[in-house]
């Protein structure tokens, strides 16, 4: 169970390239759950009927994912591989949007009665609304996108750094919306969010509002020959309204 109902963790990744965290996310849990099958009779029986309903045979193992994965990609052409991508993969293709990772809640409708993404609730100490839904953010955000004058307008009733520059910083916020409570969050960043002053601002967002598990360095040539942007893992739990 998760936080006392009887599913997977939701995961989401709000800007999915061509779907490599999704596919890798997915492939992890039908692995580790398929391993687990061995365990049967220290299981409750309305948990099996779960499991045999997700895992069906080896043809469809990631059934489960079109409940339980989503993504958002804002370029056509990346957005539409991500969904061949889960589809050569099994499934899971059903919750990918082909939108801005930054658009208001209420722009992400499809037909599937599960679409945990089109919901808004109440922030609560947060001053702005939140979807509150996701157990699991993977992600690896645009670095050192500007915002132009327009686009800051509109979403200033979104986001409390609607009036910033950088990307970085609006992802991260988009993420604590995404995420319930003591929800986890992966993510690559650039290493100046770290270290610089002129992004002070987001690390006292990121101390305020979630827990600091890890923030793991990594070496320059990481990501080449795509950039030379030196990077960082961020490990984070969210904290709850009680922690605020």
């Amino acid at each position: 169970t998760v936080n006392n109902e009887n599913r997977l963790p939701l995961m989401i990744d709000p800007s999915a390239g061509s779907g490599t965290f999704l596919i890798e996310y997915m492939k992890f849990i039908t692995n580790t759950l398929k391993r687990d099958q061995t365990n049967k009779l220290k299981r409750k029986r309305d948990v099996q009927d779960n499991l045999d309903n997700w895992f069906m045979p080896d043809s469809r193992e990631n059934k489960w994912a079109k409940d339980h994965i989503y993504g958002i990609e804002n370029d056509f052409d990346l957005g539409s591989a991500a969904k061949v991508n889960m589809i050569l993969h099994g499934d899971g293709s059903t919750n990918i949007f082909i939108k801005d990772g930054l658009s208001s809640f209420d722009n992400y409708i499809n037909e599937n009665k599960n679409n945990f993404l089109n919901f808004v609730d109440d922030g609560g100490e947060y001053k702005k609304d939140i979807n509150g839904k996701f157990d699991i953010v993977l992600s690896n955000p645009p670095f050192t996108i500007k915002i132009d004058d327009v686009t800051k307008d509109i979403i200033k009733k979104t986001f409390i750094f609607g009036d910033k520059d950088v990307s970085e910083s609006l992802f991260l916020e988009r993420y604590y919306q995404l995420l319930r409570e003591n929800g986890r969050l992966g993510v690559v960043l650039p290493e100046s969010i770290f270290d610089t002053p002129s992004q002070t601002y987001i690390r006292l967002f990121l101390l305020k509002y979630f827990k600091i598990k890890a923030i793991v360095s990594l070496p320059q040539v990481t990501f080449k020959p795509y950039t030379d942007t030196k990077t960082s893992l961020l490990f984070a739990q969210k904290k709850t309204n009680s922690e605020l």
